[in-house]
């Protein structure tokens, strides 16, 4: 059995995140804009049309009876902060050849994401380990033993990833392969799960 599993990433799939978050970005700024001329009764229907299509990325519909200029200003910040963070981060890590995942015989690093844990986390402290289907997307989802204790051990900003990922069902730490390259997260499942079912072995063949 191999001793070490490393997960590179794609620099053709980061390139294409980052041009959808400048994307984004851009529709958001549009949005803001547009947001210091809306009123509660809307008279531009062209930019109205561009925003409604817009604003449905973010699951709203059927908005014509809600729009004014808050709802514009709320949805054109949030935006612009989310993917405007999203697009600095994935235009900093296009420079370098950046390791997304590290697996060993003793557990693993995540640096996946900019919310990843990025401390090692080992296999004494992990409960099990699944792949999670998210629209399409495979993510490696990881449920802790004492997942509250080490929660509250991290910066705050991460602590709030955590517990929402505890809400959709979850487990404390998931892991993207959405930029990832040769591998998918069904293999690093795959990957993840065989060198944690060897530590419970070696652990139940020293007792």
């Amino acid at each position: 059995m191999i001793r070490e599993f490393v997960v590179y990433e794609s620099k053709r799939r980061l390139l294409l995140l980052t041009f959808l978050a400048l994307v984004m970005v851009t529709g958001s700024l549009f949005v803001l804009s547009i947001s210091f001329e809306v009123q509660d009764n809307f008279s531009n229907q062209k930019a109205f049309k561009i925003i409604n299509l817009f604003l449905g990325l973010f699951g709203a519909t059927d908005i014509q009876h809600v729009v004014n200029s808050s709802l514009y200003f709320g949805i054109g910040i949030l935006g612009t902060i989310i993917f405007g963070f999203a697009m600095l981060y994935s235009t900093k890590q296009l420079f370098s050849r950046r390791k997304l995942v590290i697996v060993n015989e003793n557990g693993f690093y995540d640096f996946s994401s900019a919310l990843a844990i990025r401390d090692f986390i080992k296999w004494e402290s992990v409960e099990k380990i699944e792949l999670v289907i998210i629209n399409g997307q495979q993510l490696i989802s990881v449920y802790l033993l004492e997942g509250d204790t080490f929660i509250n051990t991290l910066p705050a900003l991460k602590r709030i990833a955590m517990r929402g990922n505890l809400k959709f069902g979850f487990g404390q730490v998931t892991i993207t392969v959405q930029t990832a390259i040769n591998v998918t997260g069904e293999q690093l499942n795959h990957i993840m799960n065989s060198f944690f079912e060897g530590y419970k072995f070696r652990l139940q063949s020293s007792q």
